[in-house]
């Protein structure tokens, strides 16, 4: 009868997962110039569109624009002129997030501070250290000008750059972690500096924001994208954890833009990302939650990984499930 066991076994893994679905890839290459709504990015309201590029704008206490691509980068360069926005606690984000939270903080304003940025990177959500962060300084205000922005990433290093001068590079081995995921690309914009939020995130930001002095406007545009391992049209978790591509017959290896436009999810408390990031020590709040409000999804699970998700399981899959688990249980105790 032990041979059964590891039948049923892998019987009940593959019920738990009938009706799998992978990450979408972006094309190998991709430009936006945010003059127009995309067909590669979800915008919420209160992001606007024009000759200028976007501009994303806080209105009053809650609101939490995001720009949001549809697809995933699996290594690659990303880049961004973008102007931060003025307002004291107000945080202007542009960064790479997989779904189970590997993370590069492209560029980070502070609305109080006309003087510096901060990049930073997360692996899997840890925040058990605040070494990661580093403080930059552009050639000129990030709050009055804009400035070019840019990530690197590939198995063995990240490099960051301002205006095309790199100013920060981190390679495979540090003590911190890599990020390894596939990640989509999110511009954001969020008050750090809530009264209701956690003390650390408040004093991270630079200070309580003040809505009588809305609005705030970040604004975004020229954003390039290189997908190293693009070509495909998605991503799946592959044997042993790793990630690998499928392709296609027909797949575009580039795109421009198009129309596609999501609904606003304003997040009351916290905000999409406050609460979130904090040198202080503060929990950490992900923006996935506000990103899959953002963006409807089914109700899924996730692996370990993230990105191999587990969708509507069918009735009958369930009561299998239910039942296989029932049995194996009384095998076990019989053996």
């Amino acid at each position: 009868m032990h041979f059964l066991y590891p039948l049923l076994l892998a019987a009940l893994t593959l019920a738990a997962c009938d009706n799998c679905t992978t990450n979408k890839a972006l094309p190998t290459q991709l430009y936006e110039s945010f003059t127009s709504e995309s067909n590669n990015f979800n915008a919420s309201h209160h992001v606007a569109f024009s000759v200028g590029g976007a501009s994303l704008g806080i209105f009053r206490r809650g609101n939490n624009p995001m720009i949001q691509s549809l697809g995933y980068l699996w290594h690659g360069k990303v880049e961004a002129e973008i102007m931060g926005a003025s307002g004291t606690g107000i945080i202007s984000s542009f960064y790479l997030q997989s779904d189970d939270l590997d993370e590069i903080d492209i560029v980070e304003t502070f609305g109080g501070n006309v003087f510096t940025c901060q990049t930073n990177f997360f692996v899997k959500g840890n925040i058990s250290n605040y070494a990661r962060g580093e403080y930059h300084m552009p050639p000129s205000s990030p709050l009055t000008e804009f400035h070019k922005y840019s990530v690197e990433w590939t198995p063995e290093y990240m490099a960051w750059a301002i205006d095309d001068v790199e100013v920060r590079r981190t390679e495979r081995g540090n003590p911190h972690g890599f990020p390894q995921s596939p990640m989509r690309v999110i511009a954001s914009l969020w008050a750090g500096g809530d009264p209701e939020n956690h003390r650390g995130t408040i004093d991270w930001a630079g200070g309580i924001t003040n809505y009588d002095s809305v609005p705030y406007i970040m604004r975004i545009r020229n954003v390039r994208i290189e997908n190293y391992s693009g070509g495909a049209d998605e991503y799946e978790l592959g044997r042993n954890g790793t990630v690998v591509r499928r392709t296609h017959p027909n797949n575009p290896s580039t795109a421009e833009g198009g129309a596609h436009n999501a609904g606003e999810q304003d997040s009351h408390k916290e905000g999409a990302r406050s609460g979130r990031k904090s040198e202080q020590g503060d929990s950490r709040q992900s923006l996935e939650t506000t990103s899959r409000q953002l963006v409807p999804t089914t109700s899924s699970s996730y692996t370990s990984r993230g990105f191999f998700q587990v969708r509507s399981r069918s009735a009958s899959g369930q009561l299998f499930i239910h039942w296989a688990a029932a049995f194996l249980g009384a095998l076990q105790w019989w053996m």
